[in-house]
This record gives structure tokens, C-alpha cells and sequence, in this order.
């Protein structure tokens, strides 16, 4: 009986081991992020957070959720995106995809208030350099209200552990932005 348990365990434990690095390869979309942001527009520092929320509805296609929030002085910047994608892996490591979505933006200065909706369409690709390591680079057009603007997003993502990263970016279009927080993956 014991020779029996030892032997399902370990072949339990081998079963994982042998799928842990065709999960460890592939570029990540099931997660759960927090991030500190920067946004410098016009000599202004605007400080805030990011929250996002990425999952796989199938092999191919995935759902994201992102909310940030920023601020200066008496001015308070919100933005929701809501979106669903394509993904299609070019290798193992190598994933090539776009998708598109809902946005709302809500500005508040002092007392006045201003909210928003339109779109966003991307198209990006992210790469795993090693099994701890991923790089991606995405492009973004966003339309609400009568503003639009094309921002090209450049990430990193750096496992600590299997199911935690830490996440960095670095955003340009009209003004620069940059990010760093934590990830937790699922």
C-alpha cells in the first residue's frame, strides 16, 4: 500500500513537472494586476494607480478590464476600458493579437465634472525571452468624445515567483507614461 501511494504521487508530481514548461513558455493573459502610474502632460505630473484584469474565454480569445485613475493638484482623471481580443501564437513563446472595446473617461476638476464614452481597437505581440522573462509592445487607437489619440504601449513582465510577476511599462502618444506593479497570475 505504501509502495502504491509513493508511486501515484510520484507520478502525480511528474504529470505537473511535465506540463509546468509548456505553461511557463507561453506569453500571459490570465492575470490580475495593480500598478503605479505617471503621466507627464504639459510639465505636469500626474500620479495614480491601474488596475487591470485579464482572462482566456478560449484557446484563441480573451477578455481585459482595465481601470486607472490619476491626479494632480484639484484635477482627477478616470479612465474604464472594456475589451475582447484574438490571439494567435506565431510559436509556443510568440503570440501575435488585437481586439477591440468599449472606453469611458471621466475628468474632474474642483467641482466640474466631465464624462465619456467611445472605442479602442489594438493590435500587439509579446514574446517569453526565457521562462521568467516577457516583452511585448502594442499599439492602441482610442476614441471618446471628440478626442482620439494612437498610443504605442511597450511592456515587461518579470516572474518572481509562478504565479506572481512583476509588470513595468512604459506608454507614448501625446504625453509619456510609465508603470510598475505586481501581477498575479491564474
Amino acid at each position: 500500500m505504501k509502495h502504491q501511494s509513493t508511486f501515484l504521487a510520484s507520478s502525480a508530481l511528474a504529470a505537473v513537472l511535465a506540463m509546468t514548461p509548456a505553461v511557463a513558455n507561453e506569453p500571459a493573459f490570465d492575470f490580475i494586476s495593480a500598478q503605479y502610474q505617471e503621466t507627464r502632460v504639459s510639465q505636469v505630473d500626474l500620479d495614480g494607480y491601474e488596475l487591470n484584469l485579464s482572462t482566456s474565454i478560449t484557446e484563441d480569445y480573451f477578455f481585459r478590464l482595465s481601470h486607472s485613475n490619476q491626479s494632480a493638484n484639484q484635477f482627477d482623471f478616470d479612465l474604464t476600458k472594456l475589451g475582447f481580443g484574438y490571439k494567435h501564437y506565431v510559436q509556443l513563446d510568440t503570440v501575435a493579437y488585437g481586439g477591440a472595446g468599449l472606453v469611458r473617461s471621466r475628468a474632474k476638476f474642483n467641482s466640474l465634472s466631465n464624462s465619456d464614452s467611445g472605442f479602442n481597437v489594438f493590435v500587439g505581440a509579446r514574446h517569453k525571452m526565457s521562462h521568467n522573462l516577457e516583452l511585448g509592445i502594442e499599439a492602441e487607437y482610442i476614441d471618446v468624445g471628440d478626442d482620439d489619440d494612437f498610443v504605442i504601449h511597450l511592456q515587461g513582465r518579470y516572474w518572481v515567483a509562478p504565479n506572481f510577476s512583476l509588470v513595468g511599462g512604459y506608454a507614448f502618444a501625446n504625453d509619456d507614461r510609465w508603470s510598475f506593479g505586481v501581477a498575479f497570475h491564474f
